[in-house]
């Protein structure tokens, strides 16, 4: 039961989360149920609280008695659909440069640009003793942002334990905590209030094994859902 409800961190496999939900009260179709499908707002919710923390999202959408979907489920699976695209249509990361603190055998091949290069089985890593290590992103000019998406290259094993970001204020010259959380994994995605700043950087605070990042994601979402 442990395993099932938190997993086993030294387990051989790496096995997603699974988050089952209905798109509607109970799983199966009800003419009691057609003015209780779930708001844009809580599917976008439950969207960044699924997939953003590393689970598969299984959404059910039952059938009515015609076996079509009814129109209700399906205006709102487009209005989901459209508003899930345009928190992701504007990454920030097009205008900035990036680089990393520790680099593994300092080669290219491994180096922080394949965090952005949009290749999947190219990506960053450490040597291997190197657990804690900072990559930093500078843009061109102070920028907004409120979503920030970080991906492991899983391939390799989920490693990293936690992790924060910080954006530089230049007005006390110190760097300023935004963010805090634990694992990773596939994907993660954090929002946060929108924040103008021309330096981010990420800390990986605790791996089990070096670190090992092939995806970051910038976004600046000017009407957010929440």
């Amino acid at each position: 039961t442990e395993d099932l409800n938190k997993g086993n961190m030294n387990g051989e496999a790496w096995v997603p989360a699974e988050t089952d939900v209905s798109i509607r009260p109970g799983w199966f179709y009800s003419p009691r149920t057609n003015d209780k499908v779930k708001s844009l707002e809580h599917l976008v919710d439950i969207y960044y609280t699924s997939v953003g923390r590393n689970s598969n999202l299984l959404l059910n959408v039952p059938p009515d008695q015609r076996g079509l979907i009814h129109p209700n489920d399906s205006a709102r699976l487009m209005e989901f659909k459209q508003a899930i695209d345009k928190e992701f249509a504007n990454n920030v990361l097009k205008n900035a440069t990036i680089n990393a603190q520790h680099t593994r055998g300092n080669s290219s091949a491994y180096g922080a640009d394949n965090l952005i290069d949009g290749n999947y089985n190219s990506y960053w890593t450490t040597d291997d003793e190197v657990k804690q290590s900072t990559i930093e992103i500078t843009f061109s000019q102070p920028t907004a942002l409120n979503r920030f998406l970080i991906q492991e290259y899983i391939p390799l094993g989920q490693r990293v334990a936690a992790f924060s970001i910080e954006t530089w204020n230049y007005e006390t010259s110190q760097w300023e905590v935004i963010e805090e959380a634990t694992t990773i994994g596939y994907k993660r995605i954090l929002r946060f209030p929108t924040v103008i700043t021309q330096r981010l950087r990420l800390n990986i605070k605790e791996s089990l094994a070096c670190p090992i990042l092939n995806n970051i994601g910038i976004y600046y979402v000017s009407e957010p859902i929440n």
